[in-house]
């Protein structure tokens, strides 16, 4: 979809109008409270609660005439077990809904509750569509009345004991996949899915990728505590206010449904349930001047504040960006130094650095230890090059990017990259810029092609074949025990380190014009590879001609490669004349096709989703998702330094 930086500025500024007005709307499910209706209205209403859910008729009178509103009714289902999935229930069902939906809009609800029950006798698929039939005959009525028929989504694992009996093995809309097929298949924006937090959890899911990737779908949330479904405690395994915050990042305007079983210190309780799933808009602490200002507001206040952060290298290149911004830009000093700061004092203690990935979030102590006088940067810093000395090498010296086997990847550049560079600008010995340009060669003589001056993906240093879930089998079973493809963020990767190398080692220093060898020619192959309508680069550069035949325009490739000539131009290592126009298309072209609003914010789209190393085919089938610590830290990046060389003209 496209959508100019421009519309989205404007919904960006009437998002900042209301910033530190908290959005979350509170609904309490009667039945989970176990206490006298008029009691839970009484004890809700002093705390700005005046909506109640699932209840049948029974009780709409009472509800409403205590001015509180209604918001899912109940009462046409004939249970959990028995739903749409079983024709054996569907003529009664459809008898009841149909009586059923004139009485929910007469009474203004705009929610009627309905379940796919058990399914016993058939595939998962037969079961949807049965689902999918039985829906068709009532969701017409929905639509004509402006009703929705909210789906519930429940776990169906065996033997879990829940709040009123054991679980529901066999119920068929156990997963939000489900569900949306489900509802793609009735084809009707009058069936949606209520989204049990809870139920999800116990099925294993990762609720907040959920909520992302499902928001089309989902037009109501249940909460409660993980354990006994109980009221919320300090031991959760969720974040629960960074989750509501995540779910109403994606436009979501609808309520969080409080559903704890509960019946003993109800206001107490309440209230805390409230606070705790309750969250202000922050105000951006600097002016939001491009859509880089936008994403630096989102990203550190609502997708990976400090609490969030986590040793990783996804979120490592994140903290680079703020990195960045402290050295260039001075209206955000102050703002980028707090970040690092609160997101290297979590991890303290406990940075490690026994793997690449993990070697990455160290820039933050060293960066630390550069700009303080304290100590405890620098020792922590010291600690990780340790273990970083101990990681397995290759045959010919080049550290293993996996603990379990020894391998060469692209991505290990980088990781290790971010970390030496800042240790010798904390410290200024070389021999940290020794041990990267080693690290440099030793993969560029394994992974680099001379010709096109690309890198592949991976290496494997022995011929045994392993299989780690995430890799394409067998790909390195060939004779030069790697894969055959360019990737686009592998070789983006490569080339953010080498233009950082260009910008940190001395002119002189001996390991530079093997560097700038190695950029320039890499450059020079990227830049006829840009798509000209999008300014992007694609998923795999070099295969043009399958744009829009499994290839795909990527965004954090194309950040990386901007952000690279970027850099080169302004070391000088690349020609302004020949590379700005490229680095002014992949910024526009970032801003028109890949820059999307969120809720409040605004977030970064197009971007392929984790990935490992495979064929032509593997690359084409990964997952295009929006945000992601390394995208956005990466278009960070770019935005930085190319309002830098604006501003230079």
């Amino acid at each position: 979809m496209k959508r100019t930086w421009t519309v989205a500025l404007l919904l960006l500024a009437a998002a900042v109008s209301r910033a530190g007005e908290s959005q979350v709307r509170h609904s309490l499910v009667h039945w989970a409270f176990r206490v006298p209706l008029s009691y839970l209205m009484e004890q809700a209403r002093p705390l700005d609660v005046h909506t109640i859910e699932v209840v049948g008729p029974g009780q709409w009178r009472q509800i409403q005439s205590q001015g509180f509103d209604i918001l899912v009714a109940d009462g046409a289902d004939l249970g959990i077990e028995r739903g749409f999935a079983d024709p054996e229930y569907q003529p009664e069902l459809i008898a009841r809904y149909k009586k059923m939906i004139p009485r929910v809009a007469k009474a203004g609800i705009p929610y009627l509750i309905c379940y796919s029950g058990l399914n016993t006798r058939h595939t998962s698929e037969e079961a949807l569509e049965i689902c999918a039939r039985g829906l068709k005959e009532i969701v017409r009525s929905a639509e004509k009345n402006n009703v929705t028929l909210l789906l519930e989504l429940y776990s169906s694992r065996e033997g879990k004991d829940l709040y009123f009996k054991h679980s529901f093995p066999h119920y068929a809309a156990d997963s939000p996949e489900w569900g949306a097929r489900l509802c793609d298949r009735v084809g009707s924006p009058n069936l949606k899915l209520l989204y049990d937090v809870w139920q999800m959890y116990d099925m294993g899911r990762d609720v907040f990728s959920d909520v992302k990737r499902y928001a089309p779908y989902i037009a109501h949330y249940h909460m409660a505590g993980i354990e006994g479904r109980k009221p919320f405690t300090d031991r959760e395994p969720l974040d629960f206010k960074a989750l509501s915050e995540t779910i109403y990042a994606t436009g979501y305007k609808g309520f969080i449904g409080h559903e704890y079983m509960i019946e003993k210190e109800v206001p107490a309780k309440l209230k805390e349930a409230v606070e705790r799933l309750t969250f202000d808009d922050p105000q951006p602490p600097f002016a939001l001047r491009s859509w880089g200002d936008s994403l630096v507001h989102y990203s550190t206040g609502c997708y990976l504040p400090p609490s969030k952060y986590r040793w990783n290298w996804r979120d490592a290149v994140l903290l680079r960006g703020m990195v960045d911004l402290y050295e260039d830009q001075p209206e955000k000093k102050e703002a980028a130094m707090r970040y690092v700061h609160s997101c290297m004092d979590r991890h303290l203690e406990r940075a490690y650095g026994k793997h690449p990935n993990a070697v990455a979030s160290a820039l933050g102590l060293a960066f630390l230890a550069r700009h303080t006088d304290d100590p405890k940067y620098m020792e922590a810093a010291h600690r990780v090059y340790g273990d970083y000395l101990k990681i397995p090498r290759t045959s010919n010296g080049g550290v293993s990017h996996r603990a379990d086997v020894t391998e060469l990847w692209d991505d290990t550049i980088y990781m290790i990259g971010v970390f030496l560079l800042e240790m010798y600008r904390a410290t200024g010995d070389e021999s940290y810029l020794d041990e990267l340009s080693v690290q440099i060669i030793a993969h560029y003589d394994k992974l680099g092609d001379p010709h096109t001056g690309l890198w592949y993906h991976g290496w494997d240093n022995d011929t045994t074949v392993t299989d780690d879930g995430c890799c394409q089998l067998n790909w390195s079973a060939n004779p030069q025990r790697r894969n055959d493809e360019f990737w686009g963020r592998g070789n983006g990767w490569i080339a953010m380190t080498l233009a950082d190398c260009l910008a940190t080692m001395p002119k002189d220093y001996p390991g530079r014009r093997e560097c700038r060898k190695l950029f320039v020619r890499m450059m020079n192959t990227l830049l006829p590879l840009q798509d000209a309508r999008t300014g992007h680069w694609l998923q795999l550069p070099v295969h043009t001609e399958d744009l829009g035949r499994g290839n795909f325009i990527e965004s954090s490739c194309t950040a990386m490669f901007g952000y690279a000539m970027a850099r080169g131009i302004e070391t000088g290592d690349l020609p302004a004349r020949r590379f700005m126009p490229a680095v002014e298309r992949a910024h526009e072209g970032l801003g028109k096709y890949s820059i999307f609003p969120t809720g409040h914010y605004v977030t970064i789209g197009n971007v392929c989703a984790g990935t490992c190393i495979g064929d032509r085919g593997y690359y084409y089938r990964r997952g295009v998702v929006q945000g992601t610590e390394f995208a956005l830290g990466a278009a960070i990046l770019f935005d930085n330094t190319y309002r830098k060389l604006k501003k230079q003209e």
